[in-house]
This record gives structure tokens, C-alpha cells and sequence, in this order.
């Protein structure tokens, strides 16, 4: 079974205002049918992170309430285009080999047991101010 996820990241800044996206969850797609999609996420009291499990649950909400019984290919496209870069982001959407169907919740197993440092993915603050103009 192949799946694809895509990593969710929250935005952070330091004290020097230093921006970085910070790795809090996996969203997983399976082949369906039917609402074949996990939402995960560290476990953790940090607003940032509890504001990310509502907000999955909120889509997760909207989907059984429409009563949809099939999500559409570009499911984690859509989510993925749609998060504003100043909230975070979802990093490229991958997919597994239908031999690594573990392969997601063993990144948010390494999310959780190694050093942060390894997963920030930096990028420019001015990226963040030209789209504000």
C-alpha cells in the first residue's frame, strides 16, 4: 500500500528574530476509499502545536459532517497551497514505497526523540515581507 504525507510546521522566531519552521505533525493520505487520512502530531502542551491538532480535527469535522466518503487526489495539495507562510507550513508532500507504509509515523517518532535542530528548515525573513507588499 503506497501512502503520502506531508510534514506541518509551525512558524518560530527566537530572540534575534530569527525565523524558522518548526516540524509538529504528519498528515497521512492512504489510497482510499473513503476518508482514508491520519492527522499526527507531537504530543505537547505548546499553544502552537494544540492550535494544529483543532485545526486537523476541524478538517477532519467538515469532511464527516459534508458526509464525504471519498477525499479528492489533491486533498493534501489543497491544504498544502492554502496554509499562509506567516501560521507555518506543510513541507513537499512524499510518497511511500508500498513496502514503507511505516515510514511517516517513524519521522514523527524521530520528530519527538531527536534534536529539533535537525529539522528546521530556515529561510529568508524577506521572503515573508514581500508578500506582505
Amino acid at each position: 500500500m503506497k501512502l503520502r504525507y506531508m510534514v506541518d510546521c509551525v512558524l518560530r522566531h527566537d530572540e534575534k528574530g530569527k525565523s524558522w519552521y518548526e516540524p509538529v505533525g504528519v498528515w497521512v493520505q492512504g489510497p482510499g476509499p473513503g476518508l482514508d487520512i491520519e492527522m499526527f502530531y507531537i504530543d505537547s502542551n505548546d499553544p502552537a502545536v494544540l492550535a494544529r491538532k483543532d485545526e486537523a480535527n476541524w478538517v477532519l469535522n467538515r469532511l464527516v459532517e459534508a458526509d464525504v466518503t471519498s477525499l479528492p487526489e489533491d486533498f493534501l495539495e489543497y491544504h498544502r497551497r492554502t496554509r499562509s507562510l506567516y501560521d507555518g507550513r506543510f513541507l513537499d508532500i512524499t510518497a511511500t514505497k508500498p513496502e514503507e507504509t511505516s515510514q511517516p509515523l517513524s519521522l514523527l517518532d524521530r520528530m519527538i526523540t531527536t534534536d529539533w535542530n535537525l529539522y528546521k528548515t530556515h529561510f529568508c525573513t524577506d521572503r515573508l515581507r514581500d508578500k506582505s507588499e
